[in-house]
C-alpha cells in the first residue's frame, strides 16, 4: 500500500512561495531558509497573534483604532530589528509597519459586526482525500457563518504572490469539503501588506480543479521538484 502523503499547508505556501531565489530548503525538510521566508514567517505570527488579540477583547472595544494599535504592537514586539520596523520612519504613512496596522484594522472592522466572533480561529484541522492517499493539514485563520447558511473562510495573507493566492483558493476548497463535508461560501485572502481583499465564491465545480491541483502538489512535493 502506498504511503500517505502528508501536506501542510503552511509548508506548502512557504514552498510554492519564491522570490528570485532558491526555493526555501526548509521547506524541504533541510537546514537554513531564506531571509525573505524567515522574515514572512514572523510576520504572519505577528499577524495572527494581533487578530487574536483583537477577537479576545469584549465586543465594544473592538475598533479600528483598536485595532490598529494591537498591530504596532506585535510588529514591535515580533518585527524588532528586522526591515522596516526600526528607522526613523517607521510610523510614516506607507512604511510596513504602518500599512499592516491600518489594512488590519480595515479588514477586522470595516463592514464587520461588531460582536462577531469567528466559529474557528486560528486552529488547525485535519482531512484525508481517500482518492489521493492524501492527508491535510491548514491552519483556519477565521471561519465564519454567513447570512445565508453557508460559511466565509478568511485567511490574513502576508506572501500575495500569485501562485501563493491561487493555491490558497484551491487547498482551502478541497480542504473545507474534505473536513467539513461543504464547500465554503465565500473565501478570502486578506492581503495585509497592500490592503487587497482576494475574493472567490466556490461552488461544487470548483472541487474537481481543486482536487486536480493537490494531486499535482503531491507529485511534485513526493518528488522534491
Amino acid at each position: 500500500m502506498a504511503q500517505v502523503v502528508l501536506l501542510e499547508d503552511y509548508k506548502l505556501e512557504e514552498w510554492i512561495s519564491r522570490s528570485g531565489e532558491t526555493r526555501c530548503a526548509a521547506c524541504a525538510g533541510k537546514a537554513g531558509e531564506s531571509a525573505s521566508c524567515a522574515r514572512n514567517r514572523i510576520l504572519q505570527y505577528a499577524v495572527n497573534q494581533a487578530v487574536s488579540d483583537f477577537y479576545a477583547l469584549p465586543p465594544k472595544m473592538r475598533s479600528y483604532a483598536k485595532a490598529e494599535q494591537l498591530a504596532r504592537c506585535r510588529w514591535d514586539l515580533h518585527m524588532a530589528g528586522r526591515e522596516g520596523s526600526v528607522s526613523s520612519g517607521r510610523n510614516a504613512a506607507g512604511s510596513p509597519r504602518t500599512r499592516v496596522a491600518e489594512n488590519l484594522a480595515a479588514f477586522l472592522t470595516d463592514g464587520e459586526p461588531e460582536d462577531a466572533y469567528p466559529m474557528v480561529l486560528f486552529e488547525q484541522h485535519r482531512a484525508f482525500v481517500d482518492e489521493l492517499n492524501v492527508e491535510m493539514t491548514m491552519i483556519v485563520h477565521a471561519l465564519d457563518v454567513t447570512a445565508a447558511g453557508g460559511y466565509r473562510m478568511r485567511k490574513f495573507a502576508v506572501d500575495e504572490r500569485p501562485e501563493v493566492i491561487h493555491a490558497y483558493r484551491h487547498l482551502a476548497t478541497a480542504f473545507c469539503f474534505f473536513a467539513f463535508g461543504k464547500i465554503p461560501e465565500i473565501i478570502e485572502a486578506l492581503g495585509v501588506l497592500s490592503g487587497r481583499r482576494y475574493t472567490f465564491v466556490p461552488d461544487m465545480t470548483s472541487l474537481d480543479p481543486a482536487v486536480d491541483f493537490i494531486r499535482i502538489l503531491r507529485d511534485s512535493w513526493r518528488a522534491g521538484v
